[in-house]
């Protein structure tokens, strides 16, 4: 049932809804944890499905954590409280309650160890948020986004770890809804300083060396620097402004081809196009390598000892592809920096972005750099639904040649068949070059067995993040079908509302309508009249505020993830679908597929 059936609901510290989108809020944490939810698609109204997962039961947060909670527990025997603790994912590892009363409300919202309470999972809540922000919480009754725990208050600690600042876990109490005792934040305050100091006693001695080495080092830098271990990153403050998780599987690629003790420095282009020069200084213990600290320096700027080989340059577009957005750009560099190796890569983004045309393009660019490469050779695993055996023996053949081999739709394999993918890929040819196709999720979903066969990650951009290369694209996509551009524009007008169409199907989309077009025009001016109805977008929609972008990226990134069809897009935002098509209506935002 939706909000707009409830014509007295009140949002948290907010009036009746108007609109069904509570983009405002009196504390603007609990307002844009709201947005979060919606945009996760968490349902209000119902009950949300927690998964529930296998945990350490002894686990060093765990151990770390007992006597502080057996402490505690005392205090709450004889009240309707209860005592969660949660790892650094949000799963709920430790429970103890207080009045029995308290154990069927948690029951019913499956706040119970094994769960995992992220925002993600049930919307705005205080395990959640304090992970979100890093810092204590207080979530009341009604600020919970679903109905289910709206009955509740909760204050949630973050626990940190004192030596690195780290995130291990979150300490909550949680009572039924009524005024917070101000005895309760300075509690889980002195409990989580205690927990995190046992956690520091517990620390391995590689570890520790880590750690000081990092700091060491940090002293010493004026410049990024990383830790890498096997489970761990960890990044001043300049390197976390640098680095994209992009950047951080690249590192780790490198980290596994050092071979040794002795420091490496190698030239590296960064997502962002930026080019540094990583030096990678493996840290021992007892003769064995326990973590590697990564000193970052500008190419122009490299001391002594660095590479001193020139540095490409790299033009702003691929081959046969354009734009000039800065999105769009940071692929480019990124593609161009690999000519000269053989890293695996894995291709990211929605369906229709153009995956499969930046293979082809890095393909060509391999080719200048080394024209005795081989073809290219696309081998779709959406076959390997049907014969499994037939289309493994078909990669096994292609990882053996002498290309490039794009495994397209890697992420539709079942985890057998991508265990069976990831030993063939394993053994791939010297000269082959390897790219994988999938959905933005894919890193979430795959195998790890998998994944790690594709060392660097490039996340190929939506088609609504680079409006800025729209009147580019749609000149190259018009010569793509033979338009004559001398004969043949497309209007200002025209570029304007196609700008404000939600895009769901990307370039593919993109294509669909201008060669729909073509089939009536071929000379002259494309005006608004020539687009179809949905296309058809006006221009009254004037500059948003931050709550306005906010509430219209919520929208757009709904009806992207639900391929257009309006009514799962509701659903997936938490408001009626009448409620949708008036937000619609009123940011102009046209959508071409099933409603």
């Amino acid at each position: 049932m939706s909000a707009e059936m409830h014509p007295n609901r009140r949002w948290p510290n907010k009036g009746p809804v108007d609109d069904g989108l509570p983009w405002s809020h009196a504390n603007p944490e609990i307002g844009a944890s709201w947005q979060r939810s919606l945009v996760y698609g968490v349902p209000q109204n119902s009950v949300p499905e927690v998964p529930l997962i296998d945990y350490d039961s002894d686990s060093r947060l765990l151990r770390a954590a007992r006597p502080v909670l057996q402490r505690l527990e005392s205090t709450i025997m004889d009240a309707s409280m209860s005592l969660l603790l949660t790892d650094g994912n949000a799963c709920i590892v430790d429970r103890r309650v207080g009045l029995r009363k308290l154990t069927a409300s948690l029951d019913g919202a499956t706040v119970v160890p094994g769960a995992i309470y992220s925002e993600a999972v049930v919307g705005t809540n205080a395990l959640g948020l304090a992970i979100e922000t890093q810092h204590p919480v207080s979530v009341r009754g009604t600020d919970h986004f679903t109905e289910i725990l709206q009955s509740l208050t909760c204050i949630a600690v973050p626990i940190m770890s004192p030596m690195d600042a780290r995130l291990e876990g979150v300490l909550d109490i949680t009572y039924k809804a009524g005024n917070v005792s101000p005895l309760m934040l300075p509690l889980l305050l002195e409990a989580s300083r205690s927990i995190g100091e046992l956690l520091a006693a517990d620390t391995s001695r590689a570890e520790q060396l880590l750690l000081q080495e990092f700091r060491a080092t940090t002293r010493r830098s004026s410049g990024p620097v990383v830790l890498l271990k096997a489970d761990l990153v960890i990044t001043n403050a300049k390197a976390a402004a640098l680095l994209r998780p992009d950047d951080q599987a690249l590192l780790r690629h490198h980290c596994r081809e050092i071979r040794g003790s002795s420091p490496h420095s190698v030239e590296l282009i960064l997502q962002s196009g930026a080019i540094v020069v990583a030096t990678f200084r493996p840290v021992t213990d007892q003769a064995k390598v326990v973590g590697t600290i990564i000193d970052l320096a500008s190419a122009n700027t490299r001391g002594r000892g660095a590479r001193t080989d020139p540095v490409p340059h790299f033009a702003d577009s691929l081959p046969g592809l354009v734009g000039h957005s800065s999105s769009w750009r940071g692929v480019c560099h990124t593609v161009q920096s690999q000519m000269g190796n053989d890293v695996a890569l894995a291709l990211l983004g929605e369906p229709g972005v153009g995956k499969v045309a930046v293979a082809m393009a890095l393909h060509e660019l391999s080719k200048s750099h080394n024209p005795a490469i081989g073809p290219m050779e696309i081998v779709d695993a959406s076959l390997a639904v049907s014969d499994h055996t037939e289309w493994l023996s078909t990669l096994k053949a292609a990882v053996r040649g002498s290309g490039t081999v794009v495994v397209r739709h890697v992420d539709l394999l079942t985890p057998a068949i991508a265990a069976a993918a990831a030993a063939i890929v394993a053994e791939r040819h010297g000269n082959v070059r390897l790219c994988a196709t999938a959905g933005e999720q894919w890193h979430s979903n795959a195998p790890r067995v998998l994944i790690d066969q594709f060392p660097l990650v490039i996340n190929v951009p939506a088609l609504r993040h680079r409006l800025e290369d729209l009147a580019d694209l749609i000149d190259a996509l018009l010569q793509r079908h033979g338009a004559d551009l001398r004969t043949l524009h497309v209007t200002s007008e025209t570029i304007a509302s196609l700008g404000r169409s939600a895009w769901p199907g990307n370039l593919r989309e993109l294509e669909g309508v201008l060669t729909g077009i073509l089939t009536k025009r071929r000379k002259g001016a494309i005006t608004p009249d020539d687009l179809p109805i949905s296309y058809k977008v006006s221009s009254r929609r004037t500059t948003l505020t931050l709550m306005e972008q906010a509430e219209y990226e919520a929208i757009l990134r709904a009806l992207a993830k639900c391929r257009g069809n309006k009514c799962d897009a509701a659903s997936q935002l938490g408001v009626s679908r009448s409620t949708l098509y008036r937000k619609l209506e009123a940011y102009d935002i046209a959508c071409t597929l099933t409603s």
